[in-house]
């Protein structure tokens, strides 16, 4: 009782096609907010290192942070309510255009 080539063989499509959907999914702007995520993550660990050169205390590295973290998670949630604001606004408008194009038609299907 082993493992058949029909088992492997769909064993490898649902493996292909799950990368097929990770790839799909990381687009130009997934992309570019990994690299610029990595990118602030690693110049606040080094400019800490390089403002307190020695050991790293966390009690210290949150306290430096406290006021800037703050604030940008501020401006994080401004813009989060301002794109989703935009986002049912043009969601609204696209059903409204439907509907519209709905009680054109000759069809009165419900």
């Amino acid at each position: 009782m082993g493992i058949t080539i029909r088992q492997i063989f769909h064993l490898l499509m649902a493996l292909v096609s799950r990368f097929i959907a990770m790839i799909r999914w990381w687009n130009a702007a997934r992309i570019l907010g990994g690299v610029l995520l990595s990118l602030g993550i690693t110049s606040a660990v080094r400019g800490f290192e390089l403002l307190h050169p020695g050991s790293f205390d966390l009690i210290v590295f949150v306290t430096e942070f406290y006021a800037n973290a703050s604030t940008e998670l501020v401006s994080i949630a401004i813009t989060i309510l301002i794109i989703d604001g935009l986002n049912e606004r043009r969601s609204a408008m696209e059903r409204r255009r439907e509907l519209i194009l709905q009680m054109g038609s000759q069809a009165n299907d419900f």
